[in-house]
Order: C-alpha cells, then sequence, then structure tokens
C-alpha cells in the first residue's frame, strides 16, 4: 500500500506561527479537535498564509465546509490509531503551532478492517487495533508536512508541553496532481 507524507519548507515560519496564534488565539483553549465558525477566513488575513496557498496552489483543493481544524494534544498523550474515512477528505496540510518537537507521526498498515465510528461534529473515521498493524513509518513532527488521511496513522504526543497544530483539509480531487504541487 503506497501513502503519501511530505515535509514542507515554509519560508517565515515562526512568522506564520505567531500570526496564526495571533490570529486564532483561542486554538490554545479547546481540547482535542475543533473546526472554527470561521473555516479558513482568519487564515487567509496573513500575508504569510496567502503566499503558502499561492505558491502550493492549493486554494481550489480546499474543502469549503470544513476549511481547517485545530488539534490538541496533550502532554504524554496521543491522538489514536484511525483513518479520516470521509472521501473528501483526502489529504491534510498541518502547521505545527506550538513546538512539537516531542510529537510523533506514524504510519501502519493493517490485513484486519477497522472499526467505522463518527465524531461529535459527524466527521467518519475507522479506528484500528494497534497489535495488528504494522509500523511503516515513524517520524517526528519538526514542521509542517502535508500527508494522506487515509492511510492509517496515530500522533503520540511524548513530551512535556501541549502540541497544538493547524489541519488544513485538502479535497481527494488533488491526488492525480499532488506530486507536481509538493
Amino acid at each position: 500500500m503506497s501513502f503519501f507524507y511530505k515535509p514542507i519548507e515554509i519560508e517565515n515560519f515562526e512568522t506564520l506561527r505567531k500570526g496564526l496564534l495571533d490570529a486564532y488565539p483561542v486554538a490554545h483553549t479547546h481540547t482535542k479537535l475543533f473546526y472554527p465558525e470561521e473555516k479558513l477566513d482568519f487564515f487567509l488575513k496573513i500575508p504569510e498564509a496567502v503566499e503558502i496557498f499561492e505558491r502550493y496552489k492549493i486554494r481550489k483543493f480546499l474543502i469549503p465546509n470544513l476549511g481547517c481544524a485545530f488539534i490538541r494534544i496533550n502532554p504524554k498523550n496521543l491522538v489514536p490509531i484511525h483513518t479520516d474515512t470521509n472521501p473528501e477528505l483526502r489529504y491534510s496540510f498541518n502547521i505545527p503551532l506550538t513546538d512539537c518537537s516531542g510529537s510523533i507521526l506514524e504510519f501502519f498498515t493493517s490485513e484486519i478492517p477497522g472499526v467505522p465510528g463518527v465524531t461529535p461534529n459527524g466527521l467518519v473515521y475507522t479506528s484500528y487495533d494497534i497489535n495488528r498493524c504494522k509500523l511503516e513509518l515513524k517520524t517526528p513532527i519538526t514542521g509542517p508536512f502535508i500527508m494522506d488521511t487515509q492511510m492509517i496513522h496515530q500522533v503520540i504526543n511524548d513530551s512535556d508541553d501541549t502540541s497544538i497544530l493547524l489541519l488544513i483539509r485538502l479535497s481527494h480531487e488533488i491526488t492525480d496532481i499532488i506530486d507536481q504541487y509538493f
């Protein structure tokens, strides 16, 4: 099974990170996963953020009703092993808003089907038994990256600090041309 994960270099990354937290400081107050009502409006007011959309030509691949999400992973905690199985939601362009150097992203494969579920806000996912999965890739979260959310994955925050990431949701329509953009 092939999958897509790629670190993304962003010029002025620290300026972007600060701008995002200044524009949406409430990201610090929520737990787990939440979708801001403003979708991506706050993001598009930050010059460094607009530059990302222009450089990577991804604006047309944004998912209007989802836009983006914030995920908060508390210290010594994890986002359990899963796939995001919404067929429209294929890729996520992830930007660490806090120092996530103690967090690890892991990708797996499994011969055993997962168990479908639905989040409180109606997103479909599939969970897996980690003991029946094979670890394929383990990488520290050191900066922005794009990933295929339909690959089995989990995030572990092994640090003493909270990890917060902005997840920009991208449509499945980018699948055939993603290598051209990233």
